[in-house]
């Protein structure tokens, strides 16, 4: 078997035209030894279809108060019992009876069959590396089988282009190839095919370290200019020696410069003056240090901005303009549409390799179809202040627009209102206008062949 030498000195064993990692390079092992070289190089390593490193550099990025914040945000919407809405919707179009009744089992175990603490982590796995992996750890509940998703360390996964396969190499040291739904497997790759070039990491590494070493220079910064310098004025005549052994000037100079070093914790400093007051005497006076502070701060605003945008689908500046009519502004429906995807993939993922051999199994082998589907309520919650606004000035305009003959029934519907007594007959349409032809009008709708 080839092997490929990596930039920092350890060895990749290389199958087909992708490397990957037997075993993370031990320069990684730190999280504090990242640098912009070897990040790119673990996103190298990523993009080829190996994990062992930017796996590594996931869990090191977390560090940053905002990738942590945001990806908690995400990640705990679907897995806690007070994040969004969640029911078990029984599958449609087969047995309704037995399908909700096994939608009511799934419901009732849901908590033991996807604990909070393993969605939670496959669903960081998903959004940082862009893939997620996962075994059957079930056991047998009053005598029955009742599969438990436990997520698995994501270092030992790789995707395989000569087999075309994920394979898996765990604490055992055993190389298995990882096929969802069976043996126990389970993979959630919401992005489909190279969905790890869809993983958060590889948009997040550059920005972070950069802002590692932006708040570190910041810092470095802060700490010597932050504190003023004592300028200290000495007389001409004053001793060199300012240890007291040269005499009694010295002493005196040893006295006053003792007192200085005083200063952090007494306000209180003498001030010795010659006998001529034509001879200068002592002073002492703070010395502030020059330094602006504008671009680091403007660099790491940036940075913060950038990591917020990737992980939430929005910019944490930028205000957007009300639609729809129910208070949600066009980027929390960006944000929306990322959450809804999160919970869409992730149903999916689980009712196909969870549900369904545990149906199977336990229920019907000639029917995995009944498998309930988990769902996950992702729409924003409705501002009521904007919408009284939007239904006071519709019930303004739906009698003029009855008036030009408009069926206002599924303006009604569109809003969500229903009437409380019979549907309101259409008002007398206006007579309609002669059409304006074009010039083409008549061949409007006729298929045309490209001469020969």
């Amino acid at each position: 078997m080839p092997t490929v030498e990596r930039t920092n000195g350890t060895t990749l064993r290389s199958e087909g035209r992708r490397p990957f990692a037997i075993v993370p390079a031990a320069s990684f092992t730190s999280l504090s030894r990242w640098t912009v070289a070897t990040v790119r190089a673990a996103l190298d390593e990523h993009e080829s279809g190996s994990f062992a490193t930017s796996a590594l550099l996931a869990e090191a990025v977390v560090r940053d108060p905002a990738i942590f914040s945001a990806l908690q945000m995400r990640a705990t919407a679907l897995s806690s019992k007070a994040g969004l809405p969640f029911a078990v919707e029984p599958s449609e179009g087969v047995d309704d009876r037995r399908a909700a009744s096994i939608a009511n089992d799934v419901e009732d175990l849901w908590w033991t069959i996807a604990p909070e603490t393993e969605v939670a982590a496959i669903q960081r796995d998903a959004i940082m590396l862009g893939v997620a992996v996962w075994r059957d750890d079930g056991s047998f509940v009053e005598g029955e089988w009742v599969p438990r998703m436990r997520r698995l360390r994501p270092h030992g996964l790789r995707w395989s282009d000569f087999e075309n396969c994920y394979r898996y190499i765990g604490a055992d040291g055993i190389d298995h190839v990882v096929t969802p739904g069976v043996s126990g497997w389970g993979l959630h790759a919401p992005h489909g095919g190279d969905s790890w070039m869809f993983g958060a990491i590889r948009a997040l590494g550059i920005p972070w370290i950069g802002g590692v070493g932006a708040i570190r220079d910041w810092f470095r910064s802060s700490e010597k200019h932050g504190m003023p310098a004592l300028a200290v004025e000495e007389p001409f005549n004053a001793a060199d020696d300012v240890e007291g052994s040269d005499g009694a000037t010295s002493s005196q100079a040893s006295s006053f410069y003792a007192d200085l070093r005083k200063l952090p914790q007494e306000s209180l400093i003498r001030l010795p003056q010659p006998d001529s007051k034509d001879v200068p005497g002592w002073k002492a006076y703070w010395l502030e240090l020059r330094a602006t502070y504008d671009g680091f701060q403007k660099l790491v605003t940036e940075l913060r901005r950038q990591v917020t945008s990737v992980l939430l689908g929005r910019d944490p500046d930028a205000s957007g303009s009300k639609v729809g009519g129910d208070g949600a502004s066009l980027l929390e429906r960006v944000r929306g549409e990322y959450l809804a995807a999160d919970a869409e993939g992730l149903s999916t993922a689980i009712r196909e390799q969870v549900l369904k051999p545990w149906i199977v199994r336990s229920y019907d082998p000639t029917r995995p179809e009944l498998a309930p589907w988990p769902c996950w309520d992702t729409r924003p919650p409705v501002d009521l202040a904007e919408r009284a606004k939007v239904l006071l000035t519709l019930s303004t305009a739906l009698p003029g627009l009855r008036a030009e003959g408009v069926d206002v029934e599924p303006i009604l519907e569109e809003f969500h209102l229903r009437r409380s007594g019979p549907p309101m007959a259409p008002a007398v349409p206006a007579a309609p206008k002669a059409p304006v032809k074009g010039r083409f009008a008549a061949y409007r709708g006729k298929t045309f062949l490209r001469a020969a």
